[in-house]
């Protein structure tokens, strides 16, 4: 999967690269936080020795304002770079869905297209993009703070690693019976009125198509673009009417 989809990241991978170093440079701020508060307690608090507050609070307060500014600039080009690839991710559904048969979507459903725009291009993008950005973040960041447990208090930390297990089975434990109840409510919720999903469906045509033309201006796409709303079977084939004219 990674092999097939790896190439839609073209033109995005340094900006993944960024955030993820925009990441870790997030953690070790956090890291120094704790650093730094461990001193305040340790240094000012038990021996009283309020004049080097203000040093540590100071320097408390540049490691905060430096992670603020790594995490702003983390989410903003892990969110710029997820949403190109799921740009191109969904240009390229459209582009297989104009070379498909006619009767292909008179077979299907309205609300399996939808899916494969919204929340299939989406998993798809987190596997390939932010997905091993976030996991390897992720992984250093429990390394980090295990290995700063240790050194702070290793005997606290070994108690907080065997009772981690616990915590996770209990956590579970009340998650799943939540967790069915609300797919069983969803289940059991009505469905929404079936015009409700040809106007989804046009409207991310509509989307798609402007945004084709802000990156291609060419005449042709205003015919192909066009979506008729004259009754719900107009409505429901609309997306579609370019296939049977399309080369």
């Amino acid at each position: 999967m990674l092999s097939e989809f790896w190439p839609y990241t073209r033109g995005d991978r340094l900006r993944l690269l960024g955030g993820g170093l925009l990441s870790l440079v997030l953690v070790e701020a956090e890291l120094g936080t704790v650093i730094i508060f461990e001193a305040i307690v340790g240094r000012v608090l038990e021996r009283h020795h309020l004049t080097g507050f203000w040093v540590l609070a100071g320097a408390w307060l540049a490691v905060a304002a430096a992670g603020a500014l790594a995490m702003a600039g983390s989410r903003r080009l892990d969110g710029l770079a997820a949403g190109r690839v799921q740009l191109r991710l969904r240009d390229s559904v459209f582009a297989r869905a104009q070379r498909l048969p006619a009767d292909y979507f008179d077979e299907r459903r309205m609300g399996d297209l939808l899916v494969r725009l919204t929340d299939d291009v989406a998993v798809v993008e987190g596997a390939i993009a932010s997905g091993p950005v976030t996991l390897v973040t992720s992984a250093v960041s429990i390394a980090v703070f295990a290995a700063a447990a240790l050194v702070i208090r290793w005997d606290l930390a070994l108690v907080a690693f065997a009772a981690a297990p616990a915590f996770w089975l209990l956590a579970r434990g009340f998650s799943g019976p939540a967790r069915r109840a609300a797919d069983h409510a969803s289940h059991e919720s009505p469905s929404p009125p079936r015009a409700a999903l040809p106007e989804s469906a046009a409207a991310c045509w509509r989307q798609a198509c402007a945004l084709r033309r802000m990156r291609e201006p060419q005449p042709q796409h205003l015919d192909r673009c066009a979506v008729p709303s004259a009754n719900l079977k107009t409505k429901a084939r609309a997306p579609f009417a370019l296939i049977r004219s399309a080369p």
